[in-house]
């Protein structure tokens, strides 16, 4: 549900600058002594599970919405907008300059005049791991294990544990077959998808809406990767050949109830190995 508030109210007003506060404060104790003050995350964070891991320049806008779960770790740069809840599960990796945003500004202009925003949880699911710079909005759930690839924006919902993977110039029947080597032994389903080499992307020809909708032009996938959205039941609206080259399966999901299909930026899906050593986890996010 859409939790609607004023920022001109003096309780958000008074919560936004304790957080900066302690922001400040726990980022120049790493920056200046290399103390990673696990007692002022519990102060500022709702909630801190066993051994996080928390770079500077950490940022969140209330704190008071944010749970971590263990091993957690937060690489530079990251931004946490919680202005709605932000649940991170256990074994969580993100790397650098990735944020979680959940406010958002109404349609009507009136209400933005009157500094009214509201705001949608996000859920990151155990196991997940975030690449650099990449944007997640709120009311979105990322499913346990999932990976979002560097530079990835996240307007839907992600499964857990399926990943398809584009076969046109830039990924070969070699990067498959080594993509489904190391996954599928982590419980994922990997799926060659062939495309026509003119579309670049897969996202040029298949994009997902939400969990349970897709746009796509079907003439350009193959049958079986057809099939598979078949058994996930996932509707699909169809666009003509011309519009993929008009970013026409480039889009934005507006809600759950209402969807407005916009160019935005492309989204890849990459793999990446996941460790469970703190020391193994620090160096590999440092180089997502």
């Amino acid at each position: 549900m859409e939790n609607y508030y004023s920022l001109t109210d003096e309780k958000i007003i008074q919560a936004r600058k304790r957080a900066q506060k302690l922001c400040v404060e726990y980022n120049e104790k790493v920056n200046q002594k290399n103390f990673y003050d696990e007692a002022l995350l519990n102060t500022l964070l709702k909630k801190v599970g066993k051994d996080p891991y928390v770079e500077p320049n950490f940022r969140c806008f209330l704190g008071s919405r944010i749970e971590l779960g263990d091993e957690v770790f937060l690489n530079h740069d990251v931004t946490l907008q919680d202005m709605a809840e932000i649940t991170i599960g256990n074994n969580v990796n993100i790397a650098p300059r990735t944020g979680i945003f959940t406010e958002f500004c109404p349609k009507d202009k009136e209400l933005r005049r009157q500094k009214t925003r509201y705001a949608k949880p996000v859920v990151i699911e155990d196991g997940v791991w975030l690449g650099g710079n990449v944007t997640v909005w709120g009311g979105v759930t990322i499913g346990k294990n999932s990976i979002i690839g560097a530079g990835s924006v996240v307007t839907a919902d992600i499964p857990e544990n399926v990943i398809a993977v584009g076969m046109l110039d830039r990924t070969d029947e070699k990067g498959f077959e080594t993509i489904k080597k190391a996954l599928e032994p982590l419980g994922y389903e990997v799926h060659p998808v062939p495309a026509d080499p003119r579309y670049l992307h897969l996202d040029m020809c298949f994009n997902l809406v939400d969990e349970n909708l897709a746009v796509a032009y079907l003439d350009g996938l193959p049958d079986d990767f057809k099939d598979l959205l078949r058994r996930l039941k996932i509707e699909v609206i169809e666009v003509p050949e011309d519009a993929i080259f008009h970013h026409g399966c480039n889009l934005e999901s507006a809600s759950k109830m209402q969807r407005s299909i916009k160019n935005c930026a492309n989204t890849e899906w990459t793999s990446l190995s996941l460790t469970s050593s703190k020391r193994s986890k620090q160096a590999a996010a440092r180089t997502a």
